[in-house]
C-alpha cells in the first residue's frame, strides 16, 4: 500500500472497508458495520484490532473537528 491511497473493498459480511496507511505507515481502515438492534455504525482504527466505534451520533460530532484539521492542521 502507497502514501495517500485508499483501496476501499467489499468484506466477507458484505460490508465496506477502507484501507490507507496513517501517519505512521500503519495500515489502518474505516469499516462499515451493524450493532446489535441494526443501528448502523463503523469500526475506525489499526487493523491490528486497536479500534473506537463510531456511530451516526459520534460521526457527527467528530466529523466538523476532523474536517477543521483537514483544513488548518488544528482541531479547534
Amino acid at each position: 500500500m502507497k502514501e495517500n491511497q485508499i483501496n476501499i473493498h467489499t468484506t466477507q459480511k458484505g460490508f465496506q472497508k477502507a484501507k490507507f496507511l496513517d501517519a505512521l505507515g500503519r495500515i489502518s481502515s474505516i469499516e462499515e458495520t451493524v450493532e446489535l438492534g441494526g443501528k448502523a455504525s463503523a469500526w475506525f482504527g489499526l487493523d491490528n484490532g486497536d479500534r473506537i466505534r463510531f456511530d451516526q451520533e459520534t460521526a457527527k460530532i467528530a466529523a466538523p473537528i476532523l474536517a477543521q484539521f483537514a483544513e488548518t492542521g488544528k482541531i479547534a
